[in-house]
């Protein structure tokens, strides 16, 4: 990605300033973005993201004291994670009646309006709307969903089941009392 952001850089001095530190702040970039986010690809993104708005006002920073520009890219990368786990989070609670009616009989989605089965949806645990999200929306096998949160596809296998079968529960009591 380094050439990505030289291009976007007009002189050679200022290139190379911009080299140097993208070698020098690399790892601390990665160090501040992995306190935020736990995918790798999020903290590789979130790690182009800060790299790409340093390159944009480049010519601007370039020249501040060491100490004051250590806390400008500290706060650059950490609203770059930030901004992705936000936009997860969002993603993540927008599991919609559309996204899970495979997953659940027919008889249940039969029952369930929209509305029944969002709020039986916030009422999952993070994990258990993660796993949904990744499995239904984002539509990842569980050897993808494995090696994302770190844990044996099985396990992700068996986290979805219950999950699914959590939201088929929390479903069915809402049948009875409805």
């Amino acid at each position: 990605m380094l050439p990505v952001y030289l291009s976007m850089i007009e002189d050679e001095e200022s290139k190379r300033s911009f080299e140097e530190l993208f070698y020098k702040q690399k790892d601390r970039i990665i160090s501040i973005c992995k306190k935020y986010l736990t995918r790798r690809v999020d903290i590789e993104d979130a790690c182009s993201a800060t790299f790409f708005n340093l390159a944009k006002v480049f010519d601007r920073i370039r020249d501040i004291a060491p100490d004051e520009l250590d806390r400008y890219i500290y706060v650059i990368a950490k609203n770059a994670a930030l901004q992705i786990l936000n936009k997860e989070k969002n993603e993540m609670n927008n599991v919609s009646l559309d996204d899970i009616k495979d997953t659940i009989t027919t008889d249940e989605l039969e029952q369930a309006s929209s509305g029944i089965l969002d709020k039986y949806i916030e009422k999952l645990s993070n994990s258990e709307k993660e796993i949904l999200y990744l499995r239904i929306t984002s539509e990842l096998d569980y050897k993808t969903i494995a090696a994302m949160l770190n844990i044996k596809p099985n396990a992700a296998r068996v986290r979805f089941m219950r999950a699914k079968q959590h939201l088929s529960e929390l479903l069915k009591g809402e049948n009875k009392n409805g």
